[in-house]
């Protein structure tokens, strides 16, 4: 009878520590978790970062590319009309045609 006490003791001390050491293991598992959630939290809203920044960088190459373009055609038109006035004016000569511009010396072609 006397060691009944004695072991309900050690029993209930050895429970006591055996649920306090699951308590620590399920709290260390809980902060674990909760840094991933953190971390992943954090690197979703950095992509989504990213992500806005790659587009408004497309928008802003695509609205350049425009500018571009346009301002390339603009030249195209002005050099187009630049030749046709050095046309009319005697300045050059269409490819293939023969003769010689103005200001241009004779030559003794054979």
């Amino acid at each position: 009878m006397w060691l009944i006490v004695p072991t309900a003791v050690l029993a209930f001390y050895a429970g006591w520590r055996a649920a306090a050491a699951y308590l620590q293991a399920a709290s260390a598992v809980s902060d674990l978790t909760n840094a991933m959630a953190q971390q992943s939290n954090s690197n979703t809203l950095e992509l989504e970062r990213s992500r806005l920044a790659q587009e408004a960088v497309t928008k802003a190459i695509d609205a350049n590319t425009e500018v571009v373009n346009s301002r390339q055609k603009e030249v195209e038109l002005a050099l187009r009309d630049l030749y046709e006035g050095f046309l009319h004016a005697g300045f050059v000569r269409r490819p293939g045609t023969r003769g010689r511009q103005v200001g241009e010396a004779p030559t003794t072609d054979v």
